[in-house]
């Protein structure tokens, strides 16, 4: 899970570690690039707007490094995704803070199933 507010990463790392998901968080787009991982059996639940890199040029980024991994965009502001990454197929769910908890675990387990 990748949101520069750490009250946001802490209060959805506890919900989805709660529903059973084992949950990394990171502050920034940068740091998740310089921690390795697996591209397999994840998901990135990825706020847009991030101070430094975004969260759609983030996604943009793997695309272009060909490490497909499922999304679920979070964002507090409509309108800020573009319609070819609304039908990209990593594209998972887009949803607005504040969402309804079970929509993102429903997003997450769909992402999972799907990576």
């Amino acid at each position: 899970m990748i949101d520069d507010d750490l009250s946001v990463r802490r209060s959805l790392a506890r919900l989805l570690r709660a529903s059973g998901f084992e949950v990394f968080t990171y502050d920034s787009a940068e740091a998740f690039l310089s921690n390795p991982a697996a591209d397999t059996g994840i998901c990135l639940v990825l706020d847009i707007h991030l101070a430094g890199m975004s969260g759609l040029e983030l996604a943009d980024s793997l695309d272009e490094q060909e490490r497909p991994v499922p999304i679920v965009f979070i964002s507090a502001q409509d309108g800020w995704i573009p319609p070819e990454r609304r039908a990209n197929n990593g594209t998972i769910a887009v949803l607005l803070k504040p969402f309804d908890q079970t929509a993102l675990i429903e997003a997450v387990s769909r992402a999972l199933a799907a990576s």
